[in-house]
């Protein structure tokens, strides 16, 4: 459905086909005042999903609202190859996994693979306490509150993480280049500059990730980033440089872009000292 008619049916609350069976029915004072409200907010900028309160990633609803970046067609591969490697570390062996998901926004990572690996422990991080508590809210629409231990840190910064190791940590960073920010779309400039900014290169996040994911991985543990478009072969060069982990596969999104890398760890956090480094 295009814009109009998703607004349309929500107002109305029908389906596509009896909007047009229907097409001569009269909006009352309210409804005309919440499609031109919505439409307003539109031109101005304001991404849809906002406008209705909700957006759909793996067949399910997320409540979102200005605080938390919307999900993506692209969201979806980093949860399915996030699964899919999961599934070949750990669940084969019946263990209790452990996954971090860093950078939660609403949550939907954590919460689209807690529905599925019904006997793993979440952890979802944020460096915004109002992030986290849509994340939350989120989390009790499917009952998943207690699954999921919710973060307030600067990436690996907080001290609730010390000590804790993870089967997997999975990621979908701010990777935009601050230079190019203010070129983007209306619709994804609104969204939180906090969820966009990648730094000079848009490369800042990766570089973090990869120095002190060491620390909190498990043996034979995996990192699974989402990058943006050509940057697949710059992350590979800054997870390979750590000297710990090796790149197993490139996962390339719907338009052919290369769009999630995993990295293995060759080794686990036992073999590294307090600064990351190989002993």
């Amino acid at each position: 459905m295009n814009e109009a008619e998703i607004l349309l049916s929500r107002l109305l609350r029908c389906d596509r086909a009896l909007l047009y069976l229907d097409g001569h029915r009269k909006l009352g004072r309210r409804e005309t005042l919440f499609l031109s409200g919505a439409l307003k907010k539109r031109i101005e900028g304001v991404p849809l999903e906002y406008i209705l309160g909700d957006a759909e990633c793996m067949g399910l609803e997320f409540k979102v609202d200005a605080d938390v970046f919307i999900p993506r067609p692209e969201t979806e591969l980093v949860i399915e190859e996030a699964f899919s490697c999961i599934t070949s570390l750990r669940l084969q062996k019946k263990e209790c996994v452990r996954i971090m998901d860093l950078g939660t926004g609403a949550g939907v990572i954590a919460i689209a693979l807690a529905r599925w690996l019904p006997q793993a422990q979440f952890f979802a991080v944020d460096i915004s306490r109002r992030a986290l508590a849509r994340a939350q809210a989120n989390a009790r629409l499917y009952g998943l509150e207690d699954r999921i231990n919710y973060i307030h840190s600067d990436l690996f910064a907080s001290p609730a993480l010390d000590g804790r190791t993870f089967d997997m940590i999975v990621s979908n960073p701010p990777y935009i280049r601050q230079c190019e920010i203010a070129h983007l779309a209306p619709e994804v400039r609104n969204q939180p500059f906090v969820a966009l900014d990648g730094g000079l290169d848009g490369l800042d996040f990766y570089r973090r990730i990869s120095a002190d994911a060491p620390r909190f991985l498990k043996a034979d543990g995996a990192v699974v980033v989402e990058v943006g478009s050509n940057q697949k072969d710059a992350v590979v060069e800054i997870f390979q440089a750590q000297g710990v982990f090796e790149v197993t596969k490139v996962i390339k999104d719907y338009s052919g872009i290369e769009r999630v890398i995993v990295a293995r760890a060759r080794i686990g956090s036992a073999c590294l000292d307090d600064k990351g480094r190989m002993k």
